[in-house]
């Protein structure tokens, strides 16, 4: 698949070659080539300040009971904070919208209601809901998911 640049404006051309090369990192390694589909795991980050840990916890669950689907599991921030220090919130989001077109599923956060005041999780949800492609899972529900069906099935 062949990725459409054009539809994403970066404040800068330097910006833009800096989120070409962090995307483009994103699907050269090992994890991403080798997985079935990927999953982004959205949550709040600005203003809660357990955020590392909370999207740590999601990841080492997804990690230890869906593993054996083939899922490659993403935190987003692992790849924001590569970018330059002069990148905008807008340079951030349009990042994670990229990222976010190789996802099949979105992982939301909403063990609280944290994530509803948060621009960057709703700017993942629009995208996620304008692209039909990509289905949105309640980690609550996942906790709560003995059987582990809802992306089992999914």
């Amino acid at each position: 698949m062949t990725f459409n640049f054009t539809n994403f404006k970066f404040s800068s051309d330097d910006i833009e070659a800096a989120a070409k090369r962090i995307y483009y990192e994103f699907i050269s390694t090992e994890e991403f080539r080798s997985s079935y589909d990927c999953i982004y795991i959205s949550g709040p980050v600005t203003g809660v300040k357990d955020y590392k840990d909370r999207f740590d916890e999601i990841y080492n669950y997804m990690k230890e009971n869906y593993s054996d689907l083939g899922y490659y599991f993403i935190k987003p921030m692992d790849y924001i904070n590569k970018m330059p220090k002069k990148a905008t919130y807008i340079d951030k989001v349009l990042l994670t919208n990229m990222i976010l077109a190789r996802c099949v599923f979105i992982i939301l956060d909403d063990r609280d209601d944290k994530w509803m005041n948060s621009t960057g999780v709703l700017c993942e949800l629009n995208y996620a809901t304008g692209n039909g492609d990509i289905s949105i899972l309640s980690f609550k529900q996942l906790l709560e998911d003995e059987e582990g069906g809802i992306l089992k099935n999914a």
